[in-house]
């Protein structure tokens, strides 16, 4: 093994660990090594608590940022890093999106649903299991220009203070193993690790294995897919 590749494995393995990196660098070589036709993705399903009461204070009247839900048809939606014809679908689903805008341009957002979400990168439906205390938060995106400031903490802070009203009390979402950094700021927030699911594509097959129910899911269709039910973590 020459001297350059054992330095990236080490490196791999010090920001992803032993497990998660190996299954990374699988991936990468199947992806590789088929010309893409083959992916191995992986996800880490967790659970972030919401805090029964604001951590951070709202924005006064007149500030230059503004923070809140907003309708489909607001012109700001324009803006958004997305195909419209996703934003359109997700508005059709019933989510809500909170949305920071600092004088008229667009800053940032946070995707919110209840009851289930419909993973868009494999197929996979997470159904939440307590629903009146449950949400599905993703999506979470800054712009670039916006991302030295406080337009996360505001965000999140929006979103706790919304969720908190309704008497939410764990926000779950998926995390891609293979951004740890994105894993680093959520363990900031408070998250719980519940499991962690793995989905090989191949054209229209896709296997997926999970560490909870019903763990192996193979599917040769595009109208097949597994769910997987998010259950609140228990009090420690």
């Amino acid at each position: 093994m020459n001297t350059s590749l054992a330095s990236r494995l080490t490196s791999t393995f010090q920001q992803f660990g032993r497990k998660e990196g190996f299954i990374y660098l699988l991936g990468k070589a199947l992806a590789q090594t088929t010309g893409g036709r083959l992916r191995l993705i992986r996800y880490h399903l967790v659970a972030q608590p919401v805090p029964p009461s604001p951590q951070e204070r709202p924005l006064p009247p007149g500030a230059r940022t503004s923070i809140g839900f907003i309708s489909p048809d607001a012109s700001i939606v324009s803006q958004f890093p997305r195909p419209q014809e996703v934003i359109a679908r997700r508005f059709a689903n019933g989510d809500r999106c909170i949305t920071a805008q600092t004088d008229g341009r667009f800053a940032g957002y946070i995707w919110l649903a209840h009851n289930q979400y419909d993973e868009d990168t494999v197929r996979c439906l997470y159904r939440l299991a307590d629903p009146a205390q449950s949400a599905w938060d993703y999506d979470v995106y800054v712009d670039p220009d916006f991302r030295m400031g406080r337009t996360f903490s505001r965000l999140w802070a929006s979103a706790n203070r919304q969720l908190a009203s309704e008497g939410i009390r764990w926000s779950f979402s998926r995390i891609a193993a293979a951004n740890p950094q994105s894993l680093d700021s959520h363990r900031r927030l408070g998250i719980q690790k519940l499991f962690s699911a793995s989905f090989i594509k191949a054209g229209k097959w896709q296997v997926m294995i999970a560490c909870a129910h019903p763990y192996i899911h193979i599917s040769i269709s595009t109208t097949s897919r597994p769910t997987l039910l998010l259950h609140p973590p228990r009090a420690k």
